[in-house]
């Protein structure tokens, strides 16, 4: 009898006696069912040569195959490995391995779940000389996750952070793929109202590697869950702490960030709340600009985002690009010019009024005499065209407002003097747009008043201050500030 067949019938006779004993204990007024083979698993009557099988102690025709599908699905898919790699062989079939690489490549060729060093450069085995960092889970966009795991919180107090956008739903909170971005706009509002961002001080303050260490954001935390399994093997071989939960920088709203459960499923949780974070660094140099593009037209756009020359927008500024203007509002497709022009809305110098004040009622403009109807007029090109076409046709006319809009030439766009339904939301999102003001070098609101393209009579238009979050109405002869917009 080969070893093949004891095997087989030592490992039957076992299970008999495991039933055996069983029964010798039941007591006198219990009764036990025997199980089935087949409710047992042993339901083929043979299996094929070279995998192990295992035979039913209740009936020995019947055998449960340890085969060669379940080494294909546990990656051993290799009949033979190569000199240079280490064989690890299937417990279920022997000629089946798993062929591990012992080679080092540069960092440009890393793979998922390959481990990165110090020196930038990845290896499947690890390599005891050199100094691991973490684990590669995103070829793509380059992205390693760090080897620790700690519990963190986002914040206390739980507030809204402005400059981040908030995303109501898996779906759109799976897109978020900007942690770096969201990173930095955590800790600079933490910084600056006094507060303790636990999870994000923890990855900014990493010097591992001199890399720049961030917390992911959710969609960066799926792609880390999707790779769990062999993202968490190769952390084993560097003696780093497996991952089955993660918080996230994706913001839901002013109480609750998105984090992904053990069970992989997203749902929301309290800032103030600890929860396992893990930190990550990208090994592609132009990540911080490149990877936040998307096309204006057709991408998740938000409030605060930059416009390009090129028709791209980023919610991460791009000093190599040309920024035109930055979006305030994404749902109407519009975007506000990063400087300012100071003028009268009509300078009084000409027309047939008396006293030569020239403040022209423009027929085919309407006038709002009361706020709530201003508010309700989203039309402001319509109403600069009104305007330019009133110039036009009575010749010597100063409404330099709208003229300086009309004549603006950045990145060949139709600027136009807002109306004040349009720029309403300014004061609503002065915050986000003004740290994107910031960003570009641009002019910051200031303590001014910006005029509309709305006039209330013959002598006065509505303007708004974004500062004091003012609307109010004021001679057209008066300078005020002058900020343009255009439609994408």
């Amino acid at each position: 009898m080969n070893n093949r067949t004891n095997t087989y019938l030592f490992g039957a006779s076992m299970i008999a006696l495991t039933f055996s004993l069983n029964i010798n204990t039941v007591n006198a007024s219990q009764c036990f069912q025997m199980p089935t083979c087949e409710q047992m698993g042993y339901t083929s009557t043979g299996c094929e040569n070279g995998v192990e099988q295992l035979k039913c102690p209740f009936n020995t025709g019947l055998v449960k195959c340890l085969g060669s599908s379940d080494c294909k699905n546990l990656g051993y898919k290799s009949s033979e490995c190569s000199s240079d790699q280490t064989k690890i062989t299937c417990p279920y079939d022997k000629t089946k391995f798993f062929c591990l690489s012992n080679e080092i490549t540069a960092s440009d060729e890393c793979h998922v779940g390959d481990i990165y060093y110090s020196d930038d450069t990845c290896s499947v085995n690890f390599i005891r000389t050199k100094t691991p960092l973490g684990i590669v889970f995103d070829e793509e966009n380059k992205l390693v996750i760090s080897k620790t795991t700690v519990s963190r919180n986002l914040m206390s107090p739980m507030e809204d952070i402005p400059t981040l956008n908030n995303y109501d739903t898996v779906s759109q909170a799976k897109t978020d793929m900007a942690g770096k971005a969201n990173t930095d706009k955590i800790l600079a509002y933490a910084n600056a109202n006094g507060y303790t961002s636990s999870a994000v001080n923890y990855c900014v303050n990493m010097t591992a590697g001199n890399k720049t260490w961030f917390l992911p954001s959710l969609g960066q935390v799926v792609k880390i869950y999707d790779n769990k399994t062999i993202i968490n093997n190769a952390l084993n071989k560097i003696y780093g702490s497996t991952i089955s939960k993660l918080l996230s920088s994706t913001e839901y709203n002013d109480e609750y960030i998105w984090i992904l459960n053990s069970s992989g499923i997203a749902e929301t949780y309290l800032k103030s709340y600890p929860f396992s974070s893990s930190c990550v660094f990208t090994y592609a140099s132009s990540y911080e600009y490149n990877s936040d593009f998307k096309p204006c037209a057709t991408g998740n756009i938000y409030v605060g985002d930059f416009y390009y020359s090129d028709d791209t927008c980023s919610s991460i500024y791009n000093p190599s690009k040309t920024a035109i203007g930055i979006v305030f509002d994404p749902v109407n497709r519009l975007v506000m010019q990063q400087s300012r022009g100071s003028q009268s809305w009509d300078d009084g110098q000409s027309g047939p009024d008396s006293q030569n004040l020239g403040w022209d009622n423009i027929p085919d403009l309407p006038d709002y005499t009361t706020k709530e109807e201003a508010l309700a007029d989203m039309d402001g090109q319509g109403n600069t065209q009104i305007i330019m076409d009133f110039i036009n046709t009575e010749g010597n006319r100063d409404q330099l407002a709208a003229h300086y809009c009309n004549d603006l030439t950045i990145g060949n766009k139709d600027w136009y003097l807002p109306s004040l339904g349009e720029v309403a939301s300014w004061i609503d999102n002065k915050y986000t747009l003004g740290l994107a003001l910031e960003a570009t070098q641009g002019q910051p609101w200031g303590n001014y008043y910006y005029w509309t393209s709305n006039e209330k009579s013959g002598g006065s238009t509505w303007a708004l201050s974004v500062t004091a979050e003012d609307i109010i109405t004021t001679a057209k002869h008066n300078t005020k500030a002058t900020r343009c917009i255009f439609k994408y």
